[in-house]
């Protein structure tokens, strides 16, 4: 079964002396990383419940931080159960458990589908003038 945690990865740091929040998967004695993209000092997450703390200075809402966190480690946690549920678990290691978490939000549009699709919804809501000037944006693009 996988579990997850959330980690400062201190053997990383970026060039600001910030180090990556990693939500660590470890499945079958084997662990792998997932980035959140939050980023704070080495000594500004609370290892036992995981959360940024108040001192940090990198962010000016540590609440909202910290539910975005949470909210990432629900997210792996419901897609570890759901593979749990369909008994496809026991068949993966580690890094195909984080390489099925990562793909599953992929999505094989274009740009041109994307935007279409981004026109389309800004006429549903009477944003014309945006939806002009993306038409043009796109028609510029496609020549």
């Amino acid at each position: 079964m996988g579990t997850t945690t959330r980690i400062v990865r201190s053997k990383y740091p970026k060039s600001d002396k910030t180090f990556s929040v990693d939500i660590r998967i470890t499945h079958e004695r084997s662990s792998v990383f997932i980035s959140t993209g939050i980023f704070v000092g080495k000594d500004d997450l609370n290892i036992s419940t995981g959360e940024v703390k108040r001192s940090c200075k990198f962010y000016k809402s540590i609440q909202q931080v910290n539910d975005y966190l949470l909210d990432k480690r629900r997210d792996v946690n419901s897609f570890i159960n759901k593979l749990l549920e369909a008994d496809q678990i026991d068949f993966m290691t580690a890094s195909q458990l984080k390489k099925t978490y990562l793909d599953q939000n992929k999505s094989n549009i274009t740009f041109s589908e994307f935007a279409r699709n981004l026109i389309q919804e800004f006429k549903k809501t009477d944003k014309l003038g945006n939806a002009s000037v993306y038409q043009q944006a796109l028609d510029f693009a496609e020549k």
